[in-house]
């Protein structure tokens, strides 16, 4: 499935479940200063590959650079966010119990 965003777009490569959790693998782009909201799920965990590109990744209250060959692993629970510096392209791994659009608590942030 592939979706036009604000921020770019969004294609779903994969689904599977597997030992009683849900799998979904997503590639991402995302537009030069653009960005993903500062979100974090109670259901499930993120994976995200950098494939190209330069990014601020917001980790809880953390703020770093990521690009291109990084991986972060984003437990559930966790505040994440990214905001990219250039054009972006990102492979994303969700993986829980229940992955669904309800599963999501968005802070305002000032980008």
């Amino acid at each position: 499935m592939f979706e036009e965003c604000a921020y770019g777009w969004s294609r779903i490569l994969d689904y599977a479940k597997l030992g009683g959790d849900e799998i979904i693998t997503k590639r991402i782009h995302i537009k030069r200063n653009n960005y993903l909201n500062h979100e974090c799920h109670q259901k499930r965990s993120e994976t995200w590959k950098m494939i190209s590109g330069e990014a601020h990744l917001y980790l809880d209250w953390e703020k770093r650079l990521i690009k291109a060959g990084d991986a972060v692993d984003i437990p559930s629970g966790t505040f994440h966010g990214l905001r990219a510096l250039t054009d972006v392209d990102m492979i994303e791994i969700q993986m829980g119990k229940e992955i669904s659009d309800e599963d999501r608590m968005t802070l305002t942030v000032d980008w």
